[in-house]
C-alpha cells in the first residue's frame, strides 16, 4: 500500500476535519507529509502554517512523596522512571512536525 492511499481526509460539522494516517512498524511518522496528501479531499493545508497541539508530562521526584505509588515503587526505581522519563524523545521529532508551530500544553506529576 503506498503512502498516499494511507491518508484518509473526514470532513466534520464547524469546519473541523478528521484525519487518519497509517503508518506500518518500520515506517516513519510524518504529519507534514500527511496533511499535503488531504488536498484531493478538499483539505488544503500548509503543514508549515499548522499550529500543533502536544501534551507533556514532567514528572517530579519530591523529597517528602505523598504519591499513591509510593509504597509500590522503591525510591532507586522512582529516580531510574524520572530519568528515563526526561530523557525520552521529543514526540516533534518523532511525528516530524515543525518545532517553530508547536504548542505544548503539560502538567507535573510528582512521585
Amino acid at each position: 500500500m503506498s503512502f498516499d492511499e494511507r491518508v484518509q481526509c473526514e470532513k466534520l460539522e464547524h469546519n473541523c476535519w478528521r484525519v487518519l494516517v497509517r503508518y506500518g512498524f518500520m515506517n516513519r511518522p510524518d504529519v507534514g507529509a500527511a496533511l499535503e496528501l488531504c488536498g484531493p479531499a478538499g483539505l488544503e493545508i500548509d503543514p508549515l502554517q499548522a499550529s500543533y497541539f502536544l501534551s507533556r508530562e514532567k514528572i517530579i521526584l519530591t523529597a517528602n512523596s505523598n504519591s499513591k505509588i509510593k509504597g509500590q515503587l522503591s525510591r532507586l526505581r522512582q529516580m531510574i522512571f524520572v530519568a528515563m522519563a526526561r530523557n525520552a524523545g521529543s514526540a516533534t521529532d518523532f511525528f516530524n512536525i515543525p518545532a517553530n508551530r508547536v504548542v505544548e500544553l503539560g502538567t507535573r506529576i510528582q512521585l
